[in-house]
């Protein structure tokens, strides 16, 4: 019979603070975060809320990353967030998971689309700005917040934003009499 592996929480940073980075077009956001599981990273959560005025979408592309947050990306998954999208953890499936190794260094990484909200009718409108929530804090001791502001990538302070990661563990060998099957 077939082994089945279970997804697993991997890494979890959550809370209530509501303190947050703003994602647009001008300011690109990423989480670093450490595996403690080998395998498969299906679906990632983020904390996040957004309104937009005027506007009933908003488009992101979120990858995963080895290392840094200008590598090439081990898994990308482009949504649509239908608006407005209250405070809650945004699920990311990726239909081609990363694989990660527990003990190695990933990035979270949130590129939007320009998306435009009218708040005054006399005013210019205005880009949206999605809500990555942050615990104000280095609360998550595994990893770091980036941010890109206009192409220069920063550390963002000791901001660690809310994230959790769901790994499918890699299937074990099984072992008959001091020999692999």
């Amino acid at each position: 019979a077939p082994i089945v592996s279970s997804q697993t929480i991997d890494q979890s940073h959550t809370g209530t603070n509501g303190e947050y980075t703003c994602l647009n077009t001008t300011q690109i956001l990423g989480q670093s975060f450490t595996a403690e599981i080998s395998g498969a990273l299906t679906p990632i959560s983020i904390d996040f809320a957004l309104s937009c005025p005027g506007a009933s979408s908003y488009p992101v592309t979120i990858e995963i990353m080895p290392e840094s947050i200008d590598a090439s990306p081990l898994a990308s998954e482009s949504i649509v967030i239908s608006l407005p999208y209250n405070r809650n953890m945004l699920e990311v499936n990726f239909s081609n998971p990363a694989n990660v190794t527990a003990g190695n260094l990933y990035v979270i990484k949130i590129t939007p689309n320009n998306v435009a909200c009218m708040y005054d009718p006399f005013m210019d409108p205005v880009e949206a700005c999605g809500k990555w929530y942050v615990s104000g804090s280095d609360g998550y001791t595994s990893g770091t917040a980036y941010i890109i502001n206009n192409g220069q990538i920063n550390q963002d302070g000791n901001n660690d934003r809310y994230f959790t990661t769901t790994v499918t563990e890699a299937s074990p060998d099984i072992i008959l009499n001091g020999t692999v099957s």
